[in-house]
Parts: structure tokens; C-alpha cells; sequence
């Protein structure tokens, strides 16, 4: 399997909570023999290159930070280059924060079962990481989903 990861987060990658989540993920998919690869929105001048990993692949997973049940403005800016897809195509999430309580992620959890409808995937679910980055370690995970 391949899979194509997008980090949605604003920040600059090495000093990215949403990208520390997203490298122990990719070790947890490497560990089952899944190959992926990744890209981030906070650079400007991949958006192309986002663009066509999206078009040409079917497995496709967006990393998101939650700031008090928002996403970050770059991120919605960052889906008007995705063209509306024909093909099967499952678009899954993973949406992070560093809240306790749940119900914290819920507006945007309902927010990401719409939104692969919208861009001709279906939905291929979501894990909630609501750790602190401290918690994330390297050569492991303690994520939570």
C-alpha cells in the first residue's frame, strides 16, 4: 500500500507538533510495510507538487492541528488547488490538539466527514491525537488512536 500524508499545519516542519505526530505515524505505517510520503502546506512552493501526489494517488491522509476548534486559515486556502476527484479515492485525517477533553475535536470532527464528499473521496475515518508532543518519542509512539 501507499500512502500519501499531507501535514496541514501552518508551521514550519522541524518546529511542527502536526509534523512530529505525522513522522511517528509514518514509522507505525513503515512497521506494516506501508510506503509513504509526505508534504507539507507550510510550504508554498509544494503546492504543486501536493497536488499531483493527491491526483495520482488513492490512499491519502491530511494532518491537521486544532486551535479551539478551528483549523488553521492556510489549510482551507491549501484545498482550493485540489481538483474534484473521478477515481476511488478514501481521504482520511488525522486531527491533533493539545486538549484533554474531547469534546474539543467534535466541530472539527463533523467538519471531516464532509469534507471528502466534497472533493469526490469518500471518507476514510480519523484518529484524534490529544497528547502533548513530549508524549510523542523517537523510534515510538504513544499516539492514541
Amino acid at each position: 500500500m501507499h500512502v500519501v500524508i499531507i501535514n496541514g499545519s501552518p508551521g514550519i516542519p522541524q518546529y511542527s507538533n502536526t509534523d512530529k505526530i505525522v513522522g511517528a505515524f509514518e514509522r507505525g505505517l513503515a512497521n506494516k510495510g506501508v510506503i509513504s510520503e509526505r508534504y507539507a502546506i507550510s510550504d508554498r512552493s509544494s503546492w504543486k507538487d501536493i497536488c499531483h501526489a493527491y491526483e495520482s494517488n488513492t490512499q491519502i491522509i491530511i494532518a491537521l492541528p486544532l486551535y479551539v476548534e478551528c483549523v488553521p486559515g492556510l489549510w482551507p486556502e491549501s484545498l482550493d488547488i485540489l481538483p474534484l476527484k473521478e477515481e476511488d479515492t478514501q481521504l482520511s485525517f488525522i486531527l491533533q490538539g493539545g486538549f484533554a477533553e474531547g469534546c474539543q475535536y467534535r466541530c472539527g470532527e463533523q467538519f471531516l466527514k464532509k469534507l471528502p464528499d466534497y472533493l469526490g473521496c469518500s471518507y476514510g475515518g480519523y484518529g484524534i491525537q490529544n497528547h502533548c508532543p513530549q508524549d510523542i518519542q523517537e523510534g515510538g509512539s504513544k499516539l492514541g488512536m
